[in-house]
């Protein structure tokens, strides 16, 4: 674990999560959640809009999040990912308790799935902390990285090369009705 996360009064969360969830483990409990709804397409989710998700209560992010809980949708995360969160969360001017961070780290893991980083982008950010997210996106063959960073934005054209696409929580608001209208278009006789 880094070192600055160890000083973390969630580090012991972090290394039991870690420790009962192998990359074997992760792996077929990913491939058997594919197997039950296969085309619900793989994302990739920035620290941003995760703190949407559990600290701003953001309506914007929150059909993400419900898309997620639904399983219409299959959230991937890495380590480092992960470690990014945990070192978020405890920052002072969040004003979380260590049951809240504990409670938003236990509910990301629970809803999403871990990936073994292997590949990198050929997007290129520039920030650095956040290369994690477009790497994760590459190697985990996602469709999407949803983020509100706008360095991680700019480097759109380039993740298509990649394979997926970078978008906003809105933009992914907007895809998501836009699909939601289109199937319900074709059902109606």
């Amino acid at each position: 674990m880094n070192p600055i996360l160890c000083r973390l009064e969630t580090a012991p969360l972090l290394e039991a999560l870690r420790v009962e969830e192998t990359d074997e483990a992760s792996a077929l409990r990913l491939s058997e959640r594919l197997a039950r709804s296969k085309s619900a397409p793989l994302v990739v989710i920035d620290t941003n809009v995760l703190l949407d998700f559990w600290v701003w209560d953001d309506p914007v992010a929150r059909p993400l999040l419900d898309d997620i809980r639904a399983e219409r949708v299959v959230a991937l995360r890495s380590v480092d990912t992960v470690d990014e969160l945990a070192d978020v969360l405890s920052r002072s001017h969040f004003d979380l308790s260590v049951a809240q961070q504990t409670e938003i780290l236990r509910e990301w893991h629970a809803l999403s799935f871990n990936v073994v980083v292997s590949e990198t982008a050929v997007a290129r950010c520039k920030d650095r902390d956040d290369q994690k997210f477009l790497n994760l996106a590459r190697s985990a063959g996602a469709r999407y990285l949803i983020s509100k960073d706008k360095l991680v934005l700019k480097t759109a054209r380039r993740a298509r090369l990649d394979g997926f696409d970078v978008m906003t929580p809105e933009s992914w608001r907007r895809l998501r009705e836009s699909t939601t209208t289109d199937s319900t278009a074709q059902s109606t006789p």
